[in-house]
């Protein structure tokens, strides 16, 4: 698989790691605009765990449906829709 020019910095969200994606033709895909999540710094779980170095957690609710499962539905969605083309 060739990631050249990984990650693409002429999309954003989820479709900036395209190439890594198990998606055929994304031309097809159904988006709602996934990804792009922010990191959040998390200092109080830092200083619980005795940790040392920076704690840093994403925040899924940010995506659309407020689920970290809107990257899996992505993937879902164009194999149904290829399956279907396919019959």
């Amino acid at each position: 698989m060739d990631v050249g020019g990984f990650p693409d910095k002429d999309r954003c969200g989820l479709w900036k790691y395209q190439k890594l994606l198990p998606i055929d033709d994304v031309r097809d895909c159904v988006t709602l605009g996934e990804g792009a999540t922010p990191l959040i710094t998390s200092v109080r779980l830092q200083v619980k765990l005795g940790s040392t170095g920076r704690i840093m957690l994403k925040d899924e609710t940010q995506n659309p449906t407020g689920t970290c499962k809107d990257r899996l539905r992505l993937w879902v969605l164009e194999r149904l829709q290829k399956s279907v083309q396919e019959k």
